[in-house]
């Protein structure tokens, strides 16, 4: 909003403010009081010329013209914007904007009887409208809650079914989790794969196996050996390994990890 409109939006809040009041408002935008008057009297003149403000003392009022101009911009803008939402095919999808202006346009006229005035007559849409849309809302969220209770049931029945699931942890205590597989599932191997060529030397070297086509195959009593050099290994190379301990895949991504397997098993973890 400009200076002008500004000014003009103070005045017309507070009919007969004076200039000490007015200015006071106005320095809350502006760096310094000085600058403040500066811009505040340049507004003054203006709104003065073009015949929206006028004075009496050292009290200011705004002119009929600036009320009808007040009535076309709110009709332009904040009632113009209600009317296209609340008219709308489907206004109940827009239902957080249509309350917040409602709200917006509501605050204004509270303290401004001009302002009222001229929503009222920039409206297009009914309190009748309102409500009806409130019973549609009501209608959607009564089906939202059934389709809530449905999806929850769905779910428990999904999860006694064993069905998969992902659980994502901090890569600081993955180590701990899959060595939590490990013994949890009684696992004889596991396999490992990477296409980190130097991460594949680091584990070759640590197990005394080659990677073939990026994987290899590792006996669990190799597992403390695996883990400790896990957690040696830099981000980056950490991103590139994939454990498998059927049925539990692990991966890492910039610090989280990633345990995908049936719900009986991730959720215990």
């Amino acid at each position: 909003m400009t200076t002008k409109n500004s000014v003009l939006l103070m005045i017309m809040q507070s009919p007969g403010i004076d200039y000490n009041s007015l200015l006071n408002k106005c320095a809350a935008n502006y760096s310094n009081v000085n600058s403040a008057r500066a811009a505040m009297s340049r507004a003054l003149k203006d709104l003065d010329v073009v015949g929206l403000l006028k004075r009496q003392g050292n009290s200011f009022f705004a002119t009929d013209k600036a009320v009808v101009l007040a009535r076309a911009e709110m009709k332009n803008k904040l009632v113009l914007k209600l009317n296209e939402l609340v008219n709308s095919k489907n206004p109940h999808l827009d239902l957080d904007q249509i309350v917040s202006s409602l709200s917006t346009l509501i605050e204004r006229s509270k303290h401004d009887a001009r302002l009222l005035m001229a929503a009222k007559g920039a409206v297009d849409f009914s309190i009748g409208d309102l409500k009806r849309l409130r019973k549609r809302h009501e209608q959607l969220v009564s089906h939202l809650e059934y389709m809530d209770s449905v999806l929850k049931n769905q779910i428990k029945t999904l999860c006694q079914l064993d069905f998969s699931d992902v659980r994502k942890t901090g890569i600081e205590i993955a180590g701990g989790l899959m060595v939590k597989i490990v013994q949890k599932n009684r696992l004889k191997e596991f396999a490992i794969e990477t296409n980190d060529e130097g991460v594949a030397k680091k584990i070759g070297q640590e197990i005394g196996l080659r990677f073939k086509k990026k994987s290899v195959t590792v006996k669990v009593q190799f597992a403390p050996k695996i883990f400790g050099l896990f957690e040696n290994l830099k981000t980056h190379e950490k991103n590139s390994l994939v454990f498998f301990f059927p049925p539990v895949r692990v991966n890492f991504n910039d610090g989280v990890a990633f345990f995908s397997g049936p719900y009986s098993i991730v959720s215990s973890l």
